[in-house]
C-alpha cells in the first residue's frame, strides 16, 4: 500500500497530505490502520508535503452548517455538491450491516471538504 501511495506522489508531486486523525481515543481504528496513518503522515513530510489530520469531530463540525451529522447525512450533502458521486452513494446503513465499500470515497471527500473549509475560513 505505502508503495502504491508513494509512486502517485512522485507521478503527481502534491504539496499538501490529509489523513484522518487516527490518535484520538475515539477513533477506533485498528493498530494496522493507525500504523499505515503514521507511516503516510511520515511519507508525506519525507515528501516536503503539508499534513492535516482531521479528526471525527472536525468534519462534522465542517457539515454542521448544512445540518449533516452523521457519515450517511454527510455523504448525501458530498453526492449533492459533486454530481459525479452521486450514482455512488450508499444505502442508509443498519447497525447490523457492515459499512458499504463506497463509503469510503465519501470520507475521503469530507477530509478534502474539511481541508478546505478550514483554510478558507482562516485566509
Amino acid at each position: 500500500m505505502l508503495e502504491a501511495v508513494r509512486a502517485i506522489i512522485e507521478q503527481h508531486h502534491p504539496t499538501v497530505l490529509i489523513l484522518p486523525n487516527c490518535k484520538p481515543k475515539d477513533a477506533h481504528r485498528s493498530p494496522r490502520v493507525r500504523a499505515l496513518a503514521l507511516a503516510l503522515r511520515h511519507l508525506g513530510e519525507s515528501n516536503q508535503m503539508m499534513v492535516h489530520q482531521f479528526d471525527r469531530a472536525a468534519i462534522r463540525q465542517c457539515f454542521a452548517s448544512v445540518g449533516a451529522r452523521t457519515k450517511h447525512e454527510i455523504a448525501l450533502v458530498i453526492a449533492e455538491e459533486i454530481p459525479a458521486f452521486r450514482h455512488r452513494l450508499p444505502p442508509i446503513r443498519k447497525i447490523w450491516m457492515n459499512e458499504d465499500a463506497r463509503q469510503s470515497l465519501f470520507d475521503a471527500a469530507a477530509l478534502g471538504l474539511a481541508y478546505f473549509t478550514s483554510h478558507t475560513v482562516r485566509e
